[in-house]
């Protein structure tokens, strides 16, 4: 599988962001988070550790022995799957005293979620690689966007 190497860096660098998340939460402190910045982390982590797990699917399933459109296609599957889990998981954290996310900020992290489902839609139907990696790096920029906004947008208080 040639797409290998390219699903093990992005499997890094959803690792590295996961990370690097966990070290700006040591450094903040407990008493430093309210409920908001509790759901961007909790987001945060749901994000990068989807990214994980969707980019080793491939390389487990062709291991498996399955053919690379069946592989292709149940990865495009599990992917959308992994949205629906986060946005659950994410809006049970979710409180109405929340800060709405809007203006420009808002549009990307919508426009990069449409996207990405786009992405996981063009993968089961083409069952090729093209689309699911582009799925991934859609992934990670809304993981990056996530970061930067963690550590830098503070929520009026």
């Amino acid at each position: 599988m040639e797409e290998e190497s390219a699903l093990f860096i992005v499997a890094e660098v959803s690792i590295g962001l996961a990370g690097f998340t966990g070290v700006v939460a040591a450094l903040q402190g407990r008493d430093g988070w309210d409920a908001f910045d509790v759901w961007r982390v909790v987001s945060l982590l749901c994000i990068t550790f989807s990214c994980l797990f969707v980019s080793l699917m491939p390389v487990g399933l062709h291991a498996a022995g399955l053919s690379d459109s069946a592989v292709w296609r149940f990865s495009g599957g599990f992917g959308i799957a992994s949205i629906v889990f986060g946005y659950i998981v994410t809006t049970r954290y979710q409180r109405a005293d929340f800060p709405r996310q809007q203006g420009a900020y808002a549009k990307v992290l919508y426009s990069l979620g449409g996207a990405l489902l786009v992405w996981h839609i063009l993968t089961i139907l083409l069952a090729t690689f093209w689309p699911f990696f582009f799925a991934l790096l859609t992934i990670l920029m809304l993981a990056a966007l996530e970061f930067t906004s963690i550590l830098l947008l503070r929520p009026p208080r």
